[in-house]
């Protein structure tokens, strides 16, 4: 059984940074995805409202809202987890396509 608390980290995560792709770029991503992560990862898209701009804050914010705001977890930390798990699902070719349409501070979470 999955822990919900990290599935809610893995959605949230997840499509706040499809949010934040262009729709070719976002399918791209979407297309490499397991297929249960594929289902999360489009639920509740609206193409017609991305991309959106955020900065690290309010994308860690974001991330952090989806999970109630629970002071008990570090939403940083909680990125670069599944940015990490991301790296061992996608093509470092996508990964690099992908931080190329994000900002540098959002980029260097996939990098730690």
């Amino acid at each position: 059984m999955i822990n919900k608390t990290a599935y809610a980290a893995l959605e949230g995560t997840m499509q706040i940074l499809r949010d934040m792709l262009t729709v070719d770029e976002a399918t791209d991503l979407g297309s490499q995805l397991p297929l249960l992560i594929r289902g999360t990862y489009y639920t509740n898209w609206d193409p017609s409202e991305t991309p959106i701009d955020l900065n690290k804050s309010d994308f860690v914010s974001r991330v952090h809202a989806h999970l109630g705001n629970n002071p008990d977890i570090e939403p940083t930390e909680t990125v670069q987890k599944v940015f990490d798990f991301l790296k061992g699902k996608i093509t470092p070719g996508e990964i690099e396509d992908v931080k190329a349409q994000l900002p540098e501070d959002i980029k260097k979470l996939w990098e730690t």
